[in-house]
């Protein structure tokens, strides 16, 4: 339980500094911080801890932006839910596994945003999913992933030392 809420409250930062300090960049795009950091819980814990760390940190991220109740928390629940599969069955390199895991999740939350738009007739544009900005978002998200997992890395060995590590 005290590992969970650990995560959430990790999760919570991130969209804060998502959400505010990655906003003033001049970059039209910011990475999606609790993405990264939902694929990193999920492959280290597995589906059910990650399952819940995706909806608490999907609420929030509901709360804190214009998209309809429930959009982001549906999408980071099923995206922890699937990412969690591989808890225990892959090898982590430090710099390709993270690139290509979050590249293809990104891509994967992509697909679900169109399809729950396109599903529930969302007031956002479909166009918007699938343009250029997602490209820069998943070059974003890349980028930044072997980062954001060595962090957590390090920080939750320090946590937790009794717990098992990848």
């Amino acid at each position: 339980m005290k590992r969970q809420i650990v995560l959430i409250l990790l999760l919570f930062a991130g969209i804060l500094i998502q959400t505010t300090i990655l906003n003033i960049l001049p970059l039209n795009i910011s990475p999606d911080l609790s993405m990264i950091m939902l694929v990193y819980f999920s492959i280290r814990y597995g589906s059910a801890t990650s399952q819940v760390s995706g909806f608490a940190s999907g609420l929030m991220q509901d709360f804190v932006s214009l998209s309809p109740l429930g959009f982001n928390c549906f999408i980071k629940t099923v995206l922890g839910f699937l990412t969690g599969f591989f808890h225990e069955r892959l090898i982590m390199d430090p710099i390709i596994f993270p690139i290509f895991s979050v590249s293809v999740v990104t891509i994967f939350k992509g697909i679900l945003q169109f399809l729950l738009i396109e599903l529930f007739s969302i007031p956002l544009s479909a166009a918007r999913v699938f343009s250029s900005k997602l490209l820069m978002e998943i070059l974003i998200n890349a980028l930044l992933a072997p980062i954001i997992f060595q962090f957590l890395k390090i920080l939750l060995d320090r946590a937790f030392p009794d717990r098992k590590t990848l």
